[in-house]
């Protein structure tokens, strides 16, 4: 079989494609449309050949290196995709995307359909104008992509849901706990041979930070903004984005700390500015902050966007709201960590971590290990909630 590529995938990574779809729906997605551009930006950045070579070997490590280049052809028709692949997959997929990130819920249809697999997608409220918008531009630039991929709108009538998860073998959800439980009670209510033998679920996680003592010395400006950047990407609502960070200092060092990250939130905002929040989420916002000051929390506001540093006493908690972020100085970081957080993601380091820290805070659910600056911008081989993207569609023989 021929490998020669027409069109690869990396050739549909350009920004300036969606100026308009990002300018037109920004507001109604939530986000600036500079954090918006940002996010594809730094998505598009891995979309090159050793990416898309380890990104394979990861979800497909079969698929013969021969039909590598083939996998990525925009323009290979429906059989000679399912002719490639070395195993038999899902052929209906009902993808329900978040609200949150829209150049995540991008990527996953995209790398999906290079499956050969028909897409039914839900995208959320505030992205389905996008979607639209993003759907007319894939049936222009790879139609052959575009018709496998089934675009409904965001609705919550059970009885049309259940239709659709009926119809498909496969669901992948990323979603708040509250609308992952709804779509299983779904489920359950379906004839166990309807129910779709593929079900993956994405739900909230919570990423941090943890600075260690012989850190601190060493922080520079660049570490700071670096910090800032990591908070400020998407209004710190993904699962990426860094909700807590660990130190080993006294409350003292956390508040000159403090201080010092109040100016990088400040400086990054001149290149990710927020959008206003809404009433509600003001309300809901000050009432926990007034509450965190009951509780003995110190606390720093930013000049220019909604960004809150918390200073937490011993024993606290964090609050998971956006753009708010929850410092804890502590003896023995590392303990605090792996203790207090039940269902890490992403952990972001000034010193390269070891293999047995790496496997101690992997107990923590953390299985993405990064630098500073690093947290939200993961490669194209991020295997993503130790799940994959593209891997749990595939039927492997046991």
């Amino acid at each position: 079989m021929s490998t020669l590529v027409k069109q690869s995938l990396k050739e549909l990574a350009r920004l300036e494609d969606f100026q308009n779809a990002i300018g037109l729906y920004a507001h109604q997605m939530g986000y600036s449309a500079q954090v918006i551009q940002t996010g594809f930006r730094m998505m598009f950045s891995h979309w090159n050949d050793a990416e898309f070579h380890g990104f394979i070997q990861n979800e497909i490590p079969e698929l013969d290196a021969r039909y590598y280049q083939s996998f990525f052809d925009i323009d290979l028709s429906f059989e000679k995709r399912r002719s490639i692949l070395p195993c038999a997959c899902s052929e209906r997929i009902f993808l329900v995307s978040a609200s949150t990130v829209p150049s995540a819920a991008f990527q996953d249809v995209l790398l999906t359909l290079l499956l050969p697999v028909h897409l039914i997608h839900r995208p959320s409220h505030s992205q389905s104008g996008f979607f639209q918008s993003v759907h007319t531009w894939l049936s222009l630039k790879a139609p052959r992509l575009a018709e496998r991929w089934e675009l409904i709108e965001p609705t919550y009538e059970d009885l049309y849901l259940s239709k659709i998860i009926s119809s498909c073998d496969a669901l992948n959800i990323s979603a708040s706990q509250k609308t992952i439980e709804h779509f299983r009670t779904l489920r359950d209510g379906l004839p166990i041979e309807k129910r779709p033998k593929k079900w993956i679920e994405h739900g909230h996680k919570v990423s941090a930070i943890i600075l260690f003592k012989e850190d601190f010395d060493a922080l520079t400006d660049a570490d700071f903004d670096a910090i800032a950047w990591d908070a400020s990407i998407w209004d710190q609502t993904g699962c990426l984005s860094p909700k807590s960070i660990y130190m080993e200092c006294s409350q003292q060092e956390a508040e000159q700390f403090a201080h010092q990250l109040i100016a990088a939130f400040d400086r990054v905002a001149e290149q990710l500015p927020e959008i206003m929040p809404d009433t509600a989420s003001l309300a809901k916002r000050n009432s926990a902050l007034i509450m965190a000051e009951i509780e003995g929390c110190r606390m720093m506001h930013a000049n220019r966007n909604h960004d809150c540093i918390i200073i937490h006493p011993e024993g606290g908690f964090p609050i998971l709201l956006p753009r708010i972020l929850n410092l804890f100085p502590v003896r023995d970081a590392t303990h605090e960590l792996v203790t207090l957080t039940a269902h890490g993601q992403a952990l972001g380091t000034k010193k390269l971590l070891s293999e047995s820290e790496k496997n101690l805070f992997s107990q923590a659910g953390y299985h993405v290990f990064c630098g500073l600056g690093q947290m939200q911008n993961p490669p194209l081989t991020w295997f993503h909630d130790n799940i994959g993207t593209l891997r749990p569609y595939l039927m492997r023989n046991a």
